[in-house]
């Protein structure tokens, strides 16, 4: 801008984001060009919420995601955004709850949440709950979160169908096999639903959110420990096989045993279930019965919300949504040892194809969540878009606001992340950013009532996060040049016990990969043949077993140029056993296998990087050099090749024997293959409709690239009267530690 302009445009206000955007509009002495009022007004134009018309009859709802538009609902043909506040009013504070719903209410939040009783031991009280939390948000939509699990008194009226340890000693939880459960919890739904429909605030109801086992979350209690040796457990593993194997036959040619029968069928014990015969890495011939209790134990989960999600849809009558936490693929890896394989999460892919689920809903990861860092998802989401169905991330950042609860309380991770408003505000814009660029919703959820989200200076600045939601909103997928791909069923190819190995592969992949200065794509690996053409190369995280379908997609992606990662042991799971030859069939390399012991070490040749994968490696795998590969990382204690890329079916293959990559080195291979950086150093980017948003983890000048020229690039937060660039792609900016950036762009 010529410097004669510079002069007519007031200095910027203080670094503060919450700026008065009222009082400098009506301030006469102002001296604010037109370009800056209409920065201004684009803010303001959110101001006033909406206000819907509501029917007399529950209204008519669907979501919006995936190549519908999204994310959005669509309630009564009102185009809704995905923003909640949630009440966990299970812990006698509903004061403390109907105090931040208010404010919620207040701010525009068009959602609301909140618990209501099944009759699990006689009548129950759910229309005085309605009386309390509905009048608090009168011109709001809710949504009720409802726990199927029993309670204390059924389950000790019906102590055969409580989870039991190998012992036959019974936990306070029921059984998810359970027929029984299943029979009285789905009349009680039916029942509650029914009672919701009959109240005078039907017509604000939008649906409901299943909730069961442990932290209402749908994984199993204790998941550390082998369970559940319950009887109702071993007949619906029993029938769950007989759909599987058809009869005693395929039962015996699968499990390698001539005395094997569908009713004499047991749950392998512990031992069985813990067992290796490579490395971290089961047999299919000799550990069958293992894999396939793994696999049932996890469908069972995915089964369970699936069938209560037809009950619901059946009392709604199709019209009202219903939604469940699922999916935790990479984060219940890093809890421990044996937690992911125990998790009851990994049929994912399966509850994906259940129409009668509509939203799927997940925290953001307890790992990394402070002010600096980037924040992590739990889930592969951009999955779930592919099939039509929205995620909706759940905000419990733990704030200033919020009272002392005891420690036990607290999830891992779960700390205080603010000490003020503006520190709040960080964090919660940088976790509506990578919600959005995920086209995902968000509901602030207040888990133990503690008053996290009471602080009113944090509600004053809400129409901008309803003007980001509403922003957002577009038809077009999410169309990410990096895909990170999890396998579900590759987890079952390896002993119940995945440490280390999938703690590095799944979630700690996660702090090298989101802040890589791009936005990267997270998915299922059943989705391979789904995936945007916008990818340019594609990481497969944990690819142990790879279907014919899926072999297809990766073949198709090469052949196109496209460069897939592959780590650790890709393929090397088939229906004759573990093979190493395998490996190489996969990834186009001489790969041979080496005992290990401890952790491991490895020196990038590629960057300055050296990195440590933790724990006690029992096997590790080297890259034998040949003329035709390009040398990226070797072990530091051998010189062994550990990292390589070669040409392979049109594209380029690079193999990592270690499960994961430093963010240099993933930097160096994304500029290798096309990859548009959207910062000169690594770091936290949101990209979503016209907006571009950054978090800092330092005080600097910043370098910002987006990929094509743009007329014009303005700092909404923190405000700056002035743009940061014009008719360009590039432009850089001085920005102080632990702040989110917003940029809104005008193509």
């Amino acid at each position: 801008m010529p410097a004669n302009q510079l002069n007519e445009i007031e200095p910027a206000p203080p670094a503060s984001d919450r700026c008065r955007i009222q009082s400098k509009i009506q301030n006469p002495k102002s001296r604010i060009t037109f370009r800056v009022l209409r920065l201004l007004a684009l803010v303001a134009f959110a101001i006033s919420p909406a206000v819907y018309a509501h029917a007399e009859s529950m209204p008519v709802c669907r979501v919006l995601s995936g190549p519908k538009g999204g994310p959005g609902l669509v309630i009564n043909g009102d185009v809704v955004s995905p923003l909640f506040f949630c009440a966990n009013n299970q812990f006698g504070r509903d004061d403390v709850l109907l105090d931040e719903l208010k404010l919620a209410a207040d701010a525009g939040l068009p959602l609301f949440a909140f618990n209501v009783p099944l009759a699990w031991d006689g009548d129950t009280n759910i229309e005085s709950v309605l009386d309390t939390f509905c009048p608090a948000h009168p011109t709001g939509y809710f949504y009720v979160r409802v726990w199927i699990g029993g309670s204390g008194a059924w389950l000790a009226a019906h102590p055969d169908e409580a989870i039991r340890r190998p012992d036959g000693t019974a936990l306070s939880w029921v059984s998810p096999a359970s027929a029984v459960w299943r029979a009285d919890a789905s009349r009680l739904l039916a029942d509650c639903l029914r009672r919701i429909q009959e109240s005078p605030y039907a017509n604000r109801f939008v649906g409901v959110h299943i909730t069961s086992q442990m932290c209402g979350e749908w994984f199993y209690p204790d998941t550390n420990e082998f369970i559940d040796y319950s009887n109702a457990n071993a007949v619906a593993f029993r029938a769950w096989l007989k759909g599987k194997y058809i009869n005693d036959k395929g039962l015996r040619r699968a499990w390698g045993d001539e005395h094997a029968s569908l009713s004499g069928a047991t749950i392998p014990m512990p031992e069985q279930r813990d067992a290796a015969a490579w490395g971290p890495f089961r047999d299919a011939l000799k550990h069958r019965p293992a894999m396939d209790y793994q696999q049932y134990s996890n469908e069972l989960i995915a089964d369970c919300i699936a069938d209560f999600a037809g009950v619901a849809k059946k009392a709604m009558k199709g019209r009202g949504l219903v939604g469940a936490f699922y999916g935790y693929t990479m984060e219940v890896g890093g809890i421990a040892p044996r937690s992911l394989a125990h998790s009851g999460h990994l049929a994912l892919t399966k509850l994906l194809d259940c129409r009668d689920i509509d939203l799927i809903h997940a925290p953001y990861s307890y790992l990394d969540r402070q002010l600096g860092n980037p924040a992590h998802m739990h889930l592969p989401l951009d999955s779930v878009a592919l099939h039509g169905k929205l995620v909706v991330i759940e905000e419990d950042s733990r704030t200033h606001t919020a009272k002392p609860v005891p420690e036990e309380a607290l999830a891992t991770g779960n700390v205080s992340l603010s000490t003020n408003a503006d520190e709040l505000l960080s964090v919660n814009r940088r976790n509506i950013a990578n919600a959005l660029t995920h086209r995902a919703g968000m509901w602030y959820f207040d888990v133990l009532a503690d008053g996290r989200w009471i602080d009113k200076e944090f509600w004053t600045t809400a129409p901008l996060t309803r003007r980001l939601f509403a922003e957002a909103r577009t038809p077009v997928l999410f169309q990410p040049q990096i895909a990170f791909v999890a396998d579900e069923d590759s987890i079952h190819t390896m002993r119940a016990t995945t440490y280390p190995y999938l703690m590095e592969s799944l979630s700690f992949w996660r702090r090298e990969l989101d802040r890589l200065g791009t936005p990267v794509g997270y998915y299922l690996q059943s989705d391979l043949p789904r995936l945007p053409d916008s990818i340019h190369v594609l990481i497969l995280a944990n690819a142990y077993s790879i279907s014919t379908e899926e072999r297809r997609a990766i073949d198709k992606f090469l052949s196109k140029g496209g460069t897939v990662v592959w780590t650790f042991a890709p393929d090397v799971s088939g229906e004759n056993g573990v093979d190493v030859a395998r490996i190489r069939a996969a990834t186009g390399f001489n790969v041979s296998a080496r005992d290990a012991a401890g952790p491991i070490h490895v020196q990038s040749e590629v960057t300055q990087e050296t990195w440590t994968l933790e724990g006690n490696w029992n096997l590790k795998f080297e890259i034998s050099n040949r003329d035709d590969m390009h040398v990226i990382a070797r072990f530091k204690d051998s010189n062994a090749i550990a990292v390589a890329a070669t040409p392979l079916k049109g594209g380029v293959s690079v193999y990592a024997a270690v499960p994961r990559l430093p963010v240099g080195v993933l930097r160096w291979i994304g500029a290798n293959t096309f990859v548009h950086f959207c910062r000169d150093t690594p770091g936290m980017v949101g990209l979503f409709g016209p907006y571009f948003v950054v978090h800092t983890s330092d005080a600097r000048r910043h370098t910002f690239a987006l990929p094509d020229k743009v007329r014009a690039v303005e700092r909404l937060v923190p405000f700056q009267s002035i743009p940061c660039a014009t008719d360009t792609n590039t432009w850089q900016d001085d920005l102080p530690a632990n702040t989110t950036a917003i940029y809104r762009i005008t193509r």
